[in-house]
């Protein structure tokens, strides 16, 4: 019997089309794994493993003291925050924090970074994309501007952004065969006068951009050639070894009614005035306070990290650098209530958290009195307490 072919609709026609097309696509995504550096002929080779944190910092040294001269520290290292290893993608993840949150003279600091976080994400997977299109490893509403990076990798490109208004970001992503790096940054910088630092400016975006652009450059011309290139099948051999995460230590907070009586005496307080405890917002605090005449005196330590105790937005707007006993402390009046109290805050970290050095330390005088001391008689009654209590408070940065 003759078999009849019944005409297609546009419909018919239409969803045979799409079939076809997405039957080749899928043999172009599962046929092909990752990239090919040798002939048609050849087994596809790649990276199987991305690079460790410590490789990455060791390519990141020059690139990181040219970028933030006076933020480099030798003794400052990428850190990994994590890693996710499975059959078809191995991710690490790395976080270094550079900062100066105190000036190290009692001048106020021209405008310029005062902090800077660097977070660098390496994965390894195929690239299954069949667009030649980078796109930054963040949410799109997220990302304001895109800039290809030519010469860096085989797809490249820089970006501006905010993960939250009133923060900025700026960010460089590149891959190279079947390694991508995204090196993404946020920091904080001085206004350049008694205004407290920034998060987001004019100046602070582009630099945060150009910044991510030299560190990814630098890593994707020197990461690939100390990774071996090896013949590629999906799923990937389970790894040897991997570099588990840091783990902080616990963190004891410092305590201020430690303060010996001689050094209470010695600053014109009455040590049997002493009572422990009193108000402060720090995490983890330990206050202690002590009563003279009209006015208290108070100082509070906690884990904080300084610029988040006290750069936050809205809370103070100005700041003045104070020399004392040899130390550099701020003294930043509160928007509500200023009049009423003076106070000087020292960074003074005792541990880390996420790879940041935490602790501060504040002294207030203050007084609700009739007498209504103005701010400046409260502040020099503060400077003069605190000359002698200097040496008892944990060390700077």
């Amino acid at each position: 019997m003759q078999q009849i072919s019944l005409p297609s609709t546009p419909r018919q026609r239409n969803r045979r089309t799409r079939f076809r097309l997405s039957a080749a696509l899928a043999g172009i995504l599962f046929t092909v794994p990752a990239c090919s550096y040798g002939t048609e002929t050849d087994s596809p080779t790649g990276f199987t493993s991305p690079p460790s944190c410590d490789d990455a910092d060791r390519s990141l040294r020059s690139a990181l003291r040219d970028y933030v001269p006076k933020l480099f520290q030798e003794n400052r290292h990428l850190r990994t925050e994590s890693s996710n290893f499975s059959g078809y993608s191995r991710s690490v993840r790395c976080e270094l924090v550079l900062e100066n949150p105190v000036p190290r003279t009692a001048d106020v600091p021209a405008a310029g970074p005062l902090s800077r976080t660097i977070v660098i994400n390496l994965d390894v997977s195929p690239p299954l994309s069949i667009s030649t299109t980078m796109k930054p490893n963040r949410p799109d509403p997220w990302v304001t501007s895109t800039t290809p990076l030519p010469g860096v990798g085989e797809e490249a490109l820089s970006w501006s952004g905010q993960q939250r208004p009133g923060y900025d970001e700026g960010g460089a992503t590149a891959r190279v065969g079947t390694l991508r790096i995204d090196v993404t940054l946020s920091g904080m910088d001085w206004s350049g006068g008694e205004a407290v630092p920034v998060w987001e400016s004019r100046y602070l975006k582009p630099d945060l951009r150009s910044g991510a652009e030299s560190l990814v450059t630098a890593l994707a011309a020197d990461l690939p050639r100390n990774l071996p290139r090896t013949t590629l099948t999906w799923p990937l051999p389970t790894p040897s070894t991997t570099s588990p995460p840091i783990e902080e230590p616990p963190m004891t907070v410092w305590d201020p009614c430690t303060i010996p009586d001689s050094s209470i005496t010695a600053a014109g307080l009455d040590p049997a005035s002493k009572k422990i405890g009193g108000y402060s917002l720090f995490d983890g605090k330990k206050a202690c306070q002590w009563h003279k005449d009209d006015f208290d005196f108070s100082i509070s330590a906690g884990s904080n990290r300084f610029l988040y105790a006290f750069f936050y937005p809205g809370f103070h707007t100005t700041f003045r650098p104070i020399g004392i006993g040899g130390r550099v402390g701020l003294s930043l009046p509160k928007e509500s209530y200023s009049e009423h109290s003076c106070n000087l805050a020292f960074d003074a970290p005792q541990g880390e958290q996420a790879g940041a050095p935490v602790g501060v330390v504040e002294m207030v005088v203050s007084s609700w009195s009739d007498r209504n001391y103005s701010r400046d008689e409260l502040c020099g009654k503060l400077f003069g307490i605190a000359g002698p209590l200097i040496s008892q408070l944990p060390p700077g940065r």
